[in-house]
């Protein structure tokens, strides 16, 4: 799937216009992507099902993109297990993320290089 995404006030009644999905991808810098996960995650309470549909979906794309995908993944988790303070809400997934981080510390998880 690629082509164009309508965008929609937040609660979907006015339409922003139709905008190149490769032109939004192209223009959202790593802080403003960060920005955009947090609301996709927080609009529905999106969890592993939803990451899950989204893996199956990249099953189709290309090879590197694949790779390219699990490379950015494990990114996002090691970037993100570098935290002192947790509470109930997030300490048993930061924990697994410091896990992982180790994991890729010691270079336990090799994911190729970009070809």
């Amino acid at each position: 799937m690629s082509g164009n995404l309508e965008i929609k006030t937040f609660y979907g009644k006015d339409s922003l216009g139709e905008f190149s999905i490769k032109d939004i991808a192209g223009s959202l810098t790593a802080e403003q992507f960060s920005e955009m996960l947090d609301d996709f995650l927080n609009i529905g309470g999106k969890q592993f099902s939803t990451g899950k549909i989204v893996g199956e979906a990249l099953r189709s794309h290309h090879r590197t993109i694949q790779r390219s995908s699990i490379a950015f993944s494990l990114g996002v988790i090691v970037g993100i297990s570098d935290q002192k303070y947790t509470d109930l809400r997030n300490g048993q997934a930061i924990d697994t993320a410091k896990n992982i981080a180790q994991m890729w510390d010691d270079g336990q998880l090799n994911i190729g290089g970009y070809v």
